[in-house]
């Protein structure tokens, strides 16, 4: 169902061009691209791996992605800590993610 504004009317995508238009709202990808934020592509040539690693990082929590259109992300990547590519067979993914969360629930308790 549509949002509706304050006179019950449907958000049209007429109405949001115009509203785009007449306000000059910038698009999100636009704001998070001034954020820092890097594409699939840009992040996954910062830390060398795969865009498919990336992206599973990112569903494991390792790296912060933020949804602009759709099914399409930009990646905020950690200043400190990098995640580093290991062999999956002997280090899982999940047992990373537990081990860097326990590490940084200990890093607040000492800062």
């Amino acid at each position: 169902m549509a949002r509706r504004d304050q006179r019950n009317a449907r958000f049209t995508t007429k109405r949001v061009t115009y509203l785009v238009r007449e306000y000059k709202l910038r698009s999100r990808y636009d704001r998070l691209r001034d954020r820092g934020m890097l594409t699939k592509k840009e992040a996954a040539a910062h830390l060398n791996i795969h865009e498919h690693t990336l992206a599973r990082w990112a569903e494991h929590g390792l790296v912060t992605s933020h949804a602009y259109n759709g099914h399409y992300y930009l990646y905020e990547l950690p200043k400190t800590d990098l995640p580093q590519k290991q062999c999956s067979r002997w280090n899982q993914l999940v047992d990373r993610v537990a081990a860097h969360k326990e590490y940084a629930r200990h890093a607040k308790t000492f800062n």
